[in-house]
């Protein structure tokens, strides 16, 4: 995998190993690759420095995630580290947009250089680990899913730096990365909503009304009391109010079962239109700029339906949350 003379940057998850159906590394392309098995030496100095618990971590993880690439002077810490660093943080995005995932503390990112047929690192940094809404069902870590996870690193690197797909849409992946690392539900589903919100450009002062009726085109007809509720519990939450208070249910116990199952509705469509919008060309003409997604808005409904595509089922949803996982929390700040 890391070849002397190469350098390389990789990012290790710890404790998700129930959860991986892999027995040996996968190459997806590019110098990309997966592992169930460290493929670099923590050498004594570093277990030194990081200390008996941290340098466990790394060792033990249960996934990596490398990015290589040749180098004419592999000793040296310079941009070219950097390069391999945004490819490898690019690949745990995309990863992390193909499924929900869990790991039990900050992922480990290391980059350096393999000679003498030995690959060490020389630098190291935490990154804000994903934490799954409580009552998710993660997601298993298969062949399947890093083929997906691969095709959504394409389509990163196609949209964002080849076509430099700019305005709402840099900033609601930016929003939806932001909910998936949070750990506070209230602040996972503003931004779910926000990342969702990228998709319909709203005039200003027609914001829920446009996010109601334009949802339409992703998830279908029949949905308004669905997604005017999500928005309402957002802007409850945005304007410093308890969103439980505008919820039904017989306690509070069951409003906040609710609350997070919105939140994973919500999630599931920002990823859903997410996801879809990297890997479907036939959508990069219209959404890649501000002002190709106001058109976009002006044509009607059947043209719409005809270039997005069919619509998203939420009844997927249902597969990945189990209220039994909730333990209810009186404060959920």
């Amino acid at each position: 995998m890391i070849k002397n003379g190469q350098k390389f940057a990789s990012i290790s998850l710890w404790r998700c190993g129930s959860l991986i159906d892999l027995e040996e590394e996968v190459h997806l392309g590019e110098n990309l690759y997966l592992s169930p098995t460290i493929p670099f030496e923590v050498t004594a100095w570093w277990r030194e420095q990081l200390g008996a618990i941290e340098g466990e971590e790394i060792e033990n993880s249960d996934l990596f995630l490398v990015a290589t690439m040749h180098s004419n002077d592999p000793k040296i810490l310079d941009d070219e580290n950097d390069q391999i660093v945004d490819k490898c943080r690019n690949l745990f995005f995309a990863f992390l947009l193909s499924g929900y995932t869990h790991v039990e503390s900050s992922p480990k990112l290391v980059t350096g250089s393999s000679e003498e047929n030995v690959a060490t690192f020389r630098s190291i940094s935490g990154i804000d680990h994903p934490r799954c809404i409580m009552g998710t069902v993660p997601s298993s870590i298969d062949i399947d899913r890093l083929k997906y996870a691969y095709r959504l690193y394409r389509g990163i690197i196609s949209t964002v730096y080849e076509r430099r797909t700019k305005g709402r849409m840099i900033a609601g992946m930016n929003c939806l990365l932001n909910a998936i690392r949070s750990d506070h539900i209230y602040e996972k589903i503003r931004e779910f909503v926000r990342a969702i919100e990228a998709f319909i450009i709203p005039e200003p002062g027609k914001t829920r009304r446009r996010f109601v009726s334009r949802t339409e085109t992703f998830v279908g007809v029949g949905r308004h009391d669905l997604m005017g509720t999500i928005y309402d519990v957002r802007s409850a939450i945005e304007h410093l109010h308890d969103p439980l208070e505008i919820l039904p249910g017989k306690d509070r116990k069951e409003k906040f079962t609710l609350l997070l199952r919105l939140g994973l509705t919500a999630e599931f469509i920002a990823r859903s239109c997410t996801n879809r919008f990297l890997t479907n060309v036939n959508l990069w003409d219209h959404f890649t700029d501000d002002t190709k997604m106001r058109h976009f808005w002006e044509l009607n409904d059947k043209e719409k339906s005809g270039i997005w595509g069919e619509e998203i089922d939420l009844s997927m949803v249902d597969d990945s949350f189990e209220p039994r996982r909730v333990v209810y929390r009186e404060d959920p700040i």
